[in-house]
């Protein structure tokens, strides 16, 4: 499990907003696109502007990216990871 100061630090190391922060939390516990707009109440178009703008900051262009971007700086096992 990735610790609540280790996700904190990499929102922070990347210059996330909150709600960025929020889908890519979203995201990595394995929501999907649907469940996500309905979740946070906004439009797919949205949505995935929110995670355009993300990946850029993080350096990825998928949701795997991401998971393997946070895997090797903090060395979780993707089967272990969730953000707390």
């Amino acid at each position: 499990m990735l610790a609540t100061a280790d996700w904190e630090a990499f929102v922070k190391s990347h210059l996330l907003t909150p709600r960025q922060a929020q889908v890519l939390d979203l995201i990595c516990r394995g929501h999907g696109y649907v469940d996500l707009c309905a979740h946070l109440g906004m439009k797919r178009s949205t949505l995935r502007t929110h995670l355009r703008t993300a990946y850029e900051k993080v350096g990825c262009t998928d949701r795997v990216g991401l998971i393997l971007s946070l895997v090797h700086r903090y060395g979780v096992s993707p089967r272990e990871y969730r953000v707390p």
